[in-house]
C-alpha cells in the first residue's frame, strides 16, 4: 500500500511512486523472521490448536506403543528404572510430621503418635493389600512416567467387604489411565474429566474394571474430584490428560531396536563361516572324465572341522567369505540415540546407558544437574498425590487419637510435615563428609539438615544414638561416639589453614 510520500512522488513520476511502494513491501517480507517461510527442502510445522483437541484420539495409542516398549526394549525398561529409583526411591517418600502447639514449638506427643500410625499404616496402604508404600510409590511413579498419568481414590471409613488392616482406617485404591475414558467428552467433561467454569476438575468417571481384561464392564461411575488425586505428565496449559514422555521419543526408539536387530543377525550371519573354491587358470584346470572320455559329475562336498583336510585340482585356491560386523560406528551410533531418549525422558545418559567412564568432577557435575530434574519429578508427586494423601490420613487418625493430644495445638500446623524422596548420593563420601563438618561448624548448616539430606528421619536417628548409649551404659561399654565437631571460635586458626591448604592450585598441573 502506497503511503503519502509515495502518492507524492507518484503525482509526479508514476513509475518512481510505484517503485517505492514495491521496495517497501519486499523489506518487510524480508523482516520476517526465517522459519516463517518454510521451502521445498525445509518443512517447518506449526501447531495451533488447544492441548485437549491435540491429545484427543492420541492418548490410548501413545499409552500403548510405551508399555510395549518398556516390555520388550531393555533401554527403555531400564531408563524407567532410573526415573523411579532417583525420585521415590526404594523406601518411597518419606514423611515426618511437625505439628507445633500454640507457641510454635513442636508436638513432640503428638508427632511421635502421627509417626507411630503412619508407620503402621505404609505396611498395608492400598486396598488389594498387595503392595507397601515403598512399592505404591514405584508402581505410581512408573505409570506416571510410562503412561503420562495415574489416579488414585481414597477409601475412608467402614467399606463393605473391606477389611482396611490398619489402625487409620484409610485405604488408597490405585488406578491405571484406562480407567478413565478418555472419549468420554461433552459440556462440562472433557477426556472423562469434568471441569466447572474455571476449569477446576470437579469429578472424575471410572469405568468399574480395567477395559482391556476379560471382565470388562461398560458400567461408569461419577467420582467427586475431592476423592482422586490424578498425577499427569503435562507440557501445556489446559491440557486435561497426562501425555507419556516417551511420546517424543518412540520413532527414535523403534528406529533403534530394528537396527540393532539388523545388526544382531548381520553378526550371527558372520559368525557361521563360509568357503569357496576359486579356479585358476582355465589352462591348468582339466575336466574331470573317465576312460572312456566321458565327464564325471563329481559332487565335491566337503565337512569343516578342526582338522579337515581339502584334496583340490590343479590351479584351485580356496577362501573364506568375511563379515566384519557388527559395524564399528554401531555403538557411537547406539549412544547418540540413547542420548535423545535420555532427554526425552529426562534422565541422565551415563545411568540409562550404564557409561560410567567419566572423571569424579564431570560425573559430579551431571549428577548435580540431574538431581535439580529428579527433584522436580519429585516433587510432582510429592503435590499431587503424597501430601493430598498425607492430609486425608491426618484427617482420619485425629478419630482414633486422645483428644489431649491437639488441645493446646496450633491448627494451622496440623498438616505441617517433611516430605523427603532420594537425595542426591556421594561420589566420594570423605570428601562429602568433610564439607557437611564445616557447614556445621560455621553455623550455616544444622545436623538436622545433614541428616535430612541423607535420606534419615532426624528423631529416628535420635532416638538410635538415645537406645545405644543407654545400652552401653546399661553393659558397662566405653562410650567412643564422636564428640562434634569442634566450636567456630576454637577452631578457627585451623580451619582458615586447611581452607587455604584445600584451596591451594596444584602447579603440577
Amino acid at each position: 500500500m502506497m503511503n503519502a510520500v509515495d502518492k507524492i512522488v507518484g503525482f509526479f513520476n508514476p513509475q518512481k511512486g510505484l517503485a517505492r511502494a514495491k521496495s517497501r513491501r519486499a523489506l518487510k517480507i524480508m523482516a520476517r523472521y526465517e522459519a516463517t517461510k518454510p521451502g521445498r527442502q525445509i518443512k517447518n510445522p506449526a501447531e495451533f490448536r488447544d492441548a485437549n483437541s491435540v491429545n484427543e484420539g492420541q492418548v490410548k495409542t501413545l499409552r500403548g506403543q510405551a508399555r510395549h516398549l518398556d516390555t520388550n526394549y531393555d533401554f527403555v525398561s531400564g531408563g524407567l528404572d532410573v526415573l523411579v529409583r532417583n525420585t521415590v526411591g526404594s523406601q518411597g517418600i518419606s514423611v515426618i510430621p511437625l505439628p507445633r502447639d500454640a507457641e510454635g514449638k513442636l508436638n513432640k506427643e503428638l508427632a511421635k503418635e502421627l509417626r507411630r500410625l503412619w508407620a503402621d499404616w505404609c505396611h498395608h496402604p492400598e486396598v488389594s493389600k498387595q503392595h507397601n508404600w515403598a512399592t505404591a510409590n514405584q508402581l505410581v511413579a512408573r505409570s506416571l512416567y510410562r503412561d503420562g498419568e495415574v489416579f488414585c481414590k481414597s477409601v475412608i471409613g467402614n467399606i463393605a467387604g473391606l477389611d482396611h488392616q490398619t489402625q487409620v482406617p484409610y485405604s488408597l485404591e490405585l488406578l491405571e489411565a484406562d480407567y478413565c475414558p478418555d472419549d468420554l467428552t461433552s459440556a462440562r467433561t472433557v477426556q472423562g474429566i469434568e471441569f466447572n467454569a474455571w476449569s477446576q476438575p470437579v469429578a472424575f468417571y471410572f469405568t468399574d474394571n480395567h477395559p482391556g481384561g476379560s471382565s470388562y464392564s461398560m458400567n461408569v461411575r461419577r467420582i467427586s474430584a475431592a476423592r482422586v488425586d490424578h498425577l499427569k505428565m503435562v507440557k501445556r496449559l489446559g491440557q486435561a490428560r497426562g501425555i507419556t514422555p516417551l511420546a517424543s521419543a518412540i520413532n527414535r526408539l523403534n528406529a533403534l531396536a530394528e537396527y540393532e536387530h539388523h545388526e544382531q543377525v548381520a553378526a550371527a550371519i558372520g559368525a557361521s563361516m563360509a568357503a569357496y573354491i576359486q579356479k585358476g587358470d582355465a589352462g591348468e584346470w582339466a575336466a574331470p572324465v573317465d576312460e572312456n572320455n566321458q565327464l564325471i559329475d563329481i559332487n565335491r562336498d566337503f565337512q569343516i572341522n578342526g582338522t579337515s583336510i581339502f584334496e583340490l585340482e590343479p590351479g584351485e585356491t580356496m577362501g573364506t567369505l568375511t563379515n566384519n560386523r557388527p559395524s564399528g560406528l554401531m555403538t557411537p551410533y547406539v549412544q547418540y540415540m540413547m542420548k535423545g531418549f535420555s532427554a526425552a525422558i529426562g534422565t541422565s545418559h551415563s545411568s540409562t546407558a550404564k557409561d560410567y567412564d567419566g572423571t569424579y568432577s564431570a560425573q559430579r557435575q551431571e549428577l548435580v544437574e540431574q538431581t535439580e530434574n529428579y527433584k522436580l519429578l519429585t516433587n510432582v508427586i510429592v503435590s499431587k498425590w503424597v501430601r493430598p494423601v498425607w492430609r486425608r490420613f491426618v484427617e482420619t487418625a485425629l478419630l482414633i487419637l486422645p483428644a489431649e493430644l491437639w488441645i493446646d495445638l496450633d491448627q494451622s500446623s496440623l498438616f505441617d510435615a517433611v516430605y523427603m524422596g532420594p537425595q542426591m548420593p556421594w561420589i566420594d563420601p570423605k570428601k562429602e563428609a568433610d564439607a557437611f563438618e564445616k557447614l556445621v561448624a560455621l553455623n550455616v548448616a544444622s545436623p538436622q539438615e545433614i541428616i535430612t539430606k541423607r535420606g534419615l528421619n532426624p528423631a529416628d536417628v535420635l532416638d538410635q544414638i538415645e537406645e545405644w548409649l543407654a545400652e552401653c551404659e546399661t553393659r558397662g561399654i566405653p562410650i567412643n561416639m564422636g564428640q562434634g565437631p569442634a566450636s567456630p571460635i576454637e577452631n578457627k586458626d585451623s580451619s582458615i589453614e586447611n581452607d587455604d591448604e584445600e584451596t591451594q592450585p596444584n602447579t603440577e598441573d
